[in-house]
């Protein structure tokens, strides 16, 4: 059941994420300031943010642009070896990318911290810079197309939305770019740790999760504190 899951849950995922992207862009589902574009709502973006990494799990594990089912996994199990379990792939992405994303959102929506909305972004910044690190290296690599082609110019908007035009200091920007970073450090520390026989089984589920509530719960600080005062 769990092997089956591993191979269906992306396109979940993928389901979940048209659904609310034809929300966005169709309705006025999230848009918080109608008076003006919701390329500019921080509290829209925040959910583009929200979905955005489901798109970039398909390549990633559905069918990369190899044609290659689990492509990420058949990476991850070159670099680190067979030691990174089932649980470990799940850990990473369903507490991150079906929890943790919608609840930025939810908190940047319901608590009126706009600044929320760069946590994902920049997040996904990160993500798919690491994927164009690792195709100097190894070349393709799945997750590479949506991380250019979807993170990359998704969190260059952001910045500019929220930096460039001032609502937020830069400050905020390196605190929320430094959680993003920690993240991925964390990410590689479990890889490690379950190389090096530390972390097995079901306790891979629980490390990535934690990561991920760490995500979100840094966010928030940031944004309670005196950086996420919006301007």
């Amino acid at each position: 059941m769990m092997e089956y899951f591993m191979s269906i849950w992306m396109w979940i995922g993928l389901g979940a994420g048209c659904t609310i992207l034809i929300l966005l862009l169709f309705t006025d589902f999230a848009r918080a300031d109608q008076s003006v574009s919701r390329w500019l709502d921080p509290k829209w973006l925040a959910w583009l943010g929200a979905i955005a990494y489901m798109f970039h799990n398909v390549e990633e594990y559905g069918i990369d642009f190899t044609g290659t089912h689990l492509g990420f996994v058949a990476l991850m199990t070159g670099l680190f070896g067979e030691n990174i379990s089932t649980w470990a792939y799940l850990g990473c992405n369903l507490p991150l990318v079906w929890i943790a994303g919608p609840v930025i959102a939810l908190i940047c929506w319901k608590k009126n911290l706009k600044g929320m909305a760069s946590a994902m972004a920049l997040f996904e910044l990160v993500n798919g810079l690491s994927h164009v690190a690792q195709g100097f290296n190894l070349g393709y690599n799945s997750g590479l197309i949506t991380g250019i082609v979807i993170f990359v110019p998704f969190a260059a908007w952001v910045i500019y939305v929220i930096y460039g035009k001032k609502h937020l200091s830069w400050a905020h920007f390196g605190l929320t770019l430094g959680v993003a970073v920690l993240y991925h450090v964390i990410l590689i520390a479990g890889c490690r740790l379950a190389v090096a026989n530390l972390l097995l089984g079901f306790g891979q589920f629980v490390y990535m999760t934690v990561d991920a509530a760490l995500l979100v719960g840094l966010n928030y600080w940031i944004n309670k504190s005196r950086f996420g005062n919006w301007k």
